[in-house]
């Protein structure tokens, strides 16, 4: 189900007893409109910053490289920006060049809220930090007001942190985006930072960046956008995209980096995964991973435990979707899962549509193993690194069509293998540098564009292998068939001649699904598995 977040109160109380600090005499603190306290005049103490409150507007800005009242930083116990219906709240953490050469500084309060119910902008830029030792949320509801943030982390050096602190009720840690129904925009760029910083695992889901909201049954609308080398959003234990309803969209462009850094939660004495990409809407959760840098860094999704594209929920499956291409990668230490691994047929897809992994066009994926479950689908022409092993999924290669390359093992124990096939030089194929297997309830698929007229023998759709195996209860009359696209101007009936480990099947493409063997030909001799699959799995990577 659902993980329920850690619900905070919003202490809307206005700032009184004020202390005043002094940094220096080449920046400075501009105020305009409703800022309370005023910070130009007292940038620091303990209490909460309201920048646009009550239906009013109010600017701020801290400039590092400016001249005027010498301050560098401001700070309290909250920063609401952009506060109730009809606000709006704008703030702008400017440096000179250098990080922390112009500051935000939140303790042990409400935290970092832009966007309460009102908009909220934020702008980070040219090693401005803001970090805050309570919860940072980019977009929350309020009143009933839904809130609107649009936050801009910009130039190396430039850092948004959420970290843990002693006493912080807040907790500390999270970062979201947004939290609740509310519509968040979130730009990284030209080597900009999003950290979350966690304390100790028993705090649940500290050191984590959730993008999305699965806490209310109204939509979320996210849009996530890293771009550039060296620009990041890194978790210590986890990066969530998850939303119940709407549309969160997460892209890593230009050699920009999403991170999981250490192994993060654990429930029920299971570790949960590093990464999550999940919905109830079909697509409500999507991450692309594109392309590399001038200097050809790739753009990188990365986790040191499991990543999850779509997880099982109350209502059934979640559906999420992962598309690596152009040269981006996607790596983790331990599994990638495509939709929940529960096989009962009872419990499908919320949404109706299959979890998705698409690698294509020179994009990389690298586990210990790739599961394809039931409702989940791996497609594209890219490389997969680790053992492919699919249990109730979809296996579509190429990229209409094309070949996929699996360095491991590539076993389908149950699940479809789909064959695109538009002429006998231009069709699906696979390189695998380990072994094909093929289980007894394995279903293939062939698709085809023309009508051959030669032999289509599956092993040849295959190259590199170590070994071919097909287990003794495979039985082509039903495991295997044959349609024609709706292009090829053929609407069934014509025999297809299939070859399967020596043997040769004549099926019958029947109104483009059905398939009928030729008596006599079916036995399938000479495979010597005894029925038996043996999956050879890498080791796992303790970290």
């Amino acid at each position: 189900m659902f993980r329920n977040r850690l619900k905070t109160t919003t202490n809307l109380v206005l700032a009184t007893g004020i202390s005043m600090m002094a940094f220096g005499t080449h920046a400075t603190v501009i105020t305009n409109g409703y800022v309370f306290p005023d910070a130009a005049i007292t940038p620091t103490g303990t209490s909460q910053i309201n920048v646009g409150y009550g239906g009013a507007s109010g600017e701020l800005e801290v400039n590092g490289g400016g001249t005027g009242n010498g301050f560098t930083a401001i700070g309290g116990s909250g920063l609401l920006v952009g506060a109730g219906a009809g606000s709006t709240g704008g703030v702008r953490i400017i440096g000179n060049g250098i990080s922390g050469s112009a500051t935000a500084t939140i303790n042990n309060g409400i935290g970092a809220r832009i966007g309460l119910g009102g908009t909220g902008a934020l702008e980070v830029r040219q090693g401005g930090v803001l970090e805050s030792n309570a919860d940072i949320h980019l977009g929350e509801s309020f009143s009933g007001s839904t809130g609107t943030s649009n936050v801009t982390i910009d130039g190396a050096g430039s850092v948004l942190r959420s970290q843990t602190a002693s006493g912080s009720f807040a907790g500390g840690g999270r970062i979201l985006v947004p939290f609740g129904a509310a519509s968040s925009t979130l730009t990284v760029s030209n080597g900009g930072l999003v950290d979350a910083v966690g304390g100790q695992l028993s705090e649940f889901e500290q050191g984590a960046v959730f993008i999305g909201d699965y806490s209310e049954a109204t939509a979320a609308n996210v849009n996530v956008t890293v771009t550039g080398e060296g620009s990041t959003i890194q978790a210590q234990h986890g990066i969530f995209v998850e939303n119940q309803f709407g549309q969160a969209v997460v892209n890593i462009t230009d050699g920009g980096a999403v991170k999981q850094l250490e192994p993060g939660f654990v429930f029920d004495g299971k570790q949960e995964p590093g990464i999550i990409i999940d919905s109830l809407d079909a697509n409500g959760a999507q991450v692309n991973v594109s392309g590399i840098s001038a200097s050809g860094v790739a753009s990188s999704l990365s986790a040191v435990t499991d990543i999850d594209i779509g997880i099982e929920v109350s209502q059934g499956k979640s559906t999420g979707h992962l598309l690596v291409e152009n040269g981006g990668k996607v790596t983790t230490l331990t599994d990638i899962n495509i939709s929940s691994n529960n096989s009962d047929p009872r419990v499908t897809s919320v949404s109706g549509q299959d979890s998705s992994l698409t690698v294509r066009n020179g994009g990389m994926a690298t586990a210990q193993n790739v599961f394809v479950n039931a409702d989940g689908r791996l497609s594209g022409d890219g490389t997969i690194t680790g053992n492919v092993i699919v249990d109730g999924g979809t296996v579509a290669p190429g990229n209409s069509p094309g070949t996929m390359t699996i360095d491991g093992d590539f076993i389908v124990n149950g699940g479809t293998l789909e064959l695109e096939i538009d002429s006998l030089f231009d069709r699906d194929e696979f390189i695998v540098s380990g072994d094909v297997i093929f289980g007894a309830t394995a279903m293939i698929d062939l698709i085809l564009g023309f009508e051959p007229m030669d032999i289509l023998n599956i092993e040849d759709f295959f190259s590199g292998f170590t070994v071919f195996q097909v287990n003794n209860n495979f039985n082509p009359l039903t495991n295997i068939d044959v349609m024609f696209t709706a292009n090829s101007g053929i609407t069934g009936g014509s025999i297809v001649n299939i070859g399967l480990g020596g043997e040769m099947f004549a099926l019958t493409a029947a109104g483009g699904a059905a398939s009928v063997a030729e008596p006599g030909t079916f036995a399938l001799l000479g495979f010597g598995l005894g029925g038996i699959l043996l999956a050879r799995r890498r080791r796992k990577v303790v970290v």
